[in-house]
């Protein structure tokens, strides 16, 4: 989330959510505070949409915890390569930058936005196809992007369908 209009509108969310969840119907300032703390690295808009699948689909009573928020953004808008390379794509023809921070990560992976758009079309398929090998891995490994450099986000991601972690065998 970026600046203060998203702190803003996630506060609305989150007392929004405690309307309709929570037994006394409010947060206090520490607790939405703690919500925000817990998923600031998310953008505005995959939050809006996770509490609006929960306010239509959860049923339990209690407040939904930021794990159940963040653990609704997969099945959100984002939630395979395709999409996220379709953002990539309009980004390389001049439009804005994604927010989505896995998308970034994976094209900072691949040598950055000015690197991608250098590449000849014929080539874009299997840019296209290695973007989204990436995209999903890094996707399924959120708790990486901010421990990983750029420069070593390709030992994440090995070509190979092993187990990933930090280290790879076949990186050097």
């Amino acid at each position: 989330m970026k600046g203060k209009k998203d702190e803003i509108k996630f506060s609305q969310l989150m007392k929004g959510l405690a309307g309709v969840f929570d037994s006394k119907g409010t947060l206090s300032p520490v607790k939405i505070e703690l919500y925000f703390k817990a998923l600031e690295n998310l953008p505005i808009d995959q939050i809006e949409w996770s509490v609006g699948q929960l306010m239509r689909e959860r049923k339990y009573p209690s407040m939904p915890l930021p794990a159940d928020i963040s653990g609704n953004i997969p099945h959100a808008q984002l939630s395979n390569g395709l999409d996220a390379w379709l953002l990539v794509e309009k980004s390389l023809e001049g439009g804005p930058t994604p927010e989505d921070p896995v998308i970034n990560k994976t094209v900072d992976g691949m040598g950055g936005f000015d690197r991608l758009s250098r590449i000849p079309y014929a080539e874009l398929t299997w840019t296209q196809k290695e973007f989204e090998r990436r995209y999903k891995t890094l996707n399924q490994r959120r708790d990486l992007l901010e421990l990983v450099p750029r420069e070593k986000i390709h030992r994440i991601v090995p070509k190979d369908k092993k187990e990933i972690g930090l280290k790879n065998e076949n990186s050097k």
